[in-house]
C-alpha cells in the first residue's frame, strides 16, 4: 500500500503549517513629499501580507521580510496537508469498498504504525546532517576569520614598507643636502684660506713699502 504510506507520510510535514498566502502589496504613505505621492511616477512603498480565510471571513497578517521563506514553507505545509487528508479519505473510502471497514482500518492502522516509526529514523538523520552543517559553518567562519587576518596582514605590511621607502626617500634627501652643505663648506672653506694668504701677503707687501719710507 505504497499510495496508502505515502499519503501518511503527507500527513506529517515538517515545521509548522499555515493557511492563506503570502503576497506583496503596494501602498502610499501620505506625506506629500515622498515618492510615493508624485504625480507622474509614483513609487509606492512594498509590504508582504498573508491572506487567509478564517470562520467565512478574510484576515491578513503583516510578514516581516526575514521570515517570508519560513512562512512560504508552512503554507506551503498547510496545502499539502489539506490535500493528503481529502486523498486519504479517497484511499479509506476504497479500502472499505474493496475490503470492509474493519479490514480497510487494520490496513490504515497498520500503515500509520509504520509511517510514525519513520521520522525518528529521519530525525536522525537530520541531526547527524545539522552537526555537519554546523561543523562546515565553523570550518567556513574560520576560513573567513583567516583571510580577512591574511588581508590585515599584508595591509600592515603595505604600510611598513610604504613607511620605510618615505624614510629611504626622506633619508636620501637629507643625506644629499647634507654632501650639498659639506661641499659648499669645503668651497667656503678653501676660499677662506687662499684669502688669508693673499691678505697675509698683502700685509708682507704693505709693511716692506711702509719700511721703505721710514729709511
Amino acid at each position: 500500500m505504497k499510495r496508502l504510506e505515502d499519503t501518511i507520510k503527507k500527513l506529517m510535514p515538517n515545521g509548522g503549517i499555515m493557511p492563506g498566502k503570502v503576497r506583496e502589496m503596494y501602498t502610499s504613505c501620505g506625506n506629500a513629499n515622498c515618492k510615493c505621492m508624485d504625480a507622474k511616477n509614483p513609487q509606492k512603498h512594498s509590504y508582504n501580507q498573508l491572506s487567509y480565510s478564517s470562520k467565512g471571513k478574510t484576515k491578513t497578517l503583516y510578514i516581516k521580510k526575514k521570515d517570508i521563506s519560513m512562512v512560504e514553507e508552512m503554507t506551503n505545509n498547510y496545502q499539502i496537508l489539506r490535500s493528503a487528508s481529502l486523498e486519504l479519505g479517497d484511499i479509506v473510502a476504497e479500502l472499505s469498498k474493496e475490503k470492509g471497514i474493519k479490514k480497510a482500518m487494520k490496513i490504515v492502522d497498520k500503515s500509520f504504525k509504520k509511517v510514525s516509526k519513520m521520522p525518528a529514523e529521519q530525525k536522525k538523520l537530520e541531526t547527524e546532517l545539522i552537526k555537519d552543517k554546523t561543523s562546515r559553518k565553523k570550518l567556513k567562519e574560520n576560513i573567513k576569520n583567516q583571510a580577512n587576518k591574511i588581508k590585515k596582514n599584508k595591509k600592515t605590511i603595505k604600510d611598513i614598507e610604504k613607511s620605510r621607502n618615505n624614510w629611504k626617500e626622506k633619508h636620501h634627501e637629507e643625506k644629499a643636502k647634507r654632501d650639498i652643505i659639506s661641499k659648499e663648506k669645503a668651497t667656503l672653506e678653501k676660499a677662506h684660506k687662499k684669502l688669508k694668504k693673499e691678505n697675509e701677503q698683502l700685509e708682507a707687501v704693505l709693511k716692506k713699502t711702509q719700511l721703505k719710507k721710514i729709511h
